[in-house]
């Protein structure tokens, strides 16, 4: 499994040479900087997804707004428009921007076609369920009728606030999203490392073949509280990012913090620890 950071805009300097990255869009909007940094990257052949800022801002943004800010960056990868905890308002925006896909003669065309990412969202468990399935469906059936332009099934994107349910993200692996994987044939991302930071590494020793790749902004998070994560000791409460967390320059040591956060990321990600 992969893992992706997500570092604030002066430290993505320190980060350049991934070859996996996931940009917001609501940063692409507003920083000059940030978009032009993805857009090197995406040059250099780095595979850059575009996240659509639903964790930021409850519901992500357009499929209109988001192809174009693809494009600029040549993201390889488009998170769908979803809403958080919102089934049917996921649903329905799945099934807008597929729509909207097809009259956009780009990626009509194939002259930008990015893979694309589904969420799905719930209050319950039975809920995601619905919600994955049925966006799913939805796929299959626009794959059927326009095979040439939907040739990629969608990649299945988890995200970590359903940590909480019976079962944790590795139930709702195995009981959801793995079946699903199988009968699309695709990869899976999980969206973000949970607050229960070492139950990711069970998920990754026993299944990390299955999932992609997993992002986060912890490890920064924590290094600019001054917190050093140690997988011996049960996790230390998250304190959150701060509303100025895109715009914060670290000092030495929160970046030498960082730096091993990271390193723990990157292993527990493997299922090292």
């Amino acid at each position: 499994m992969k893992h992706i950071l997500i570092p604030p805009i002066p430290e993505l300097r320190h980060v350049a040479g991934m070859s996996h990255y996931l940009s917001l869009s609501h940063l692409i909007q507003s920083s000059p900087e940030y978009a032009e940094f993805y857009s090197t990257e995406s040059k250099r052949g780095a595979y850059v997804i575009l996240d659509n800022s639903a964790h930021e801002f409850q519901a992500g943004q357009t499929i209109e707004i988001l192809m174009k800010q693809g494009a600029k960056i040549q993201a390889k990868e488009i998170v769908l428009p979803d809403r958080l905890f919102s089934a049917q308002s996921t649903i329905l925006g799945c099934q807008v921007a597929l729509d909207k896909l097809l009259d956009m003669p780009a990626f009509r065309s194939g002259e930008y076609r990015p893979r694309l990412m589904i969420v799905a969202q719930g209050e319950s468990p039975a809920d995601l369920q619905r919600c994955a399935e049925k966006m799913c469906h939805d796929w299959e059936t626009y794959s059927i009728e326009y095979p040439q332009i939907f040739d990629r099934p969608p990649v299945l994107g988890v995200s970590k606030d359903y940590e909480v349910f019976p079962g944790g993200l590795k139930g709702l692996l195995e009981t959801i999203f793995f079946p699903l994987q199988e009968d699309l044939t695709t990869e899976i991302h999980l969206l973000g490392w949970g607050r229960k930071l070492w139950d990711l590494s069970g998920i990754a020793y026993e299944y990390g073949k299955r999932i992609r790749s997993v992002d986060s902004a912890k490890p920064f998070v924590y290094g600019l509280n001054g917190i050093r994560l140690d997988p011996r000791e049960v996790p230390p409460p998250y304190p959150k990012r701060s509303p100025t967390y895109f715009q914060t320059q670290l000092t030495k040591d929160q970046r030498l913090l960082a730096e091993f956060n990271s390193q723990i990321f990157e292993a527990t990600s493997r299922g090292e620890v």
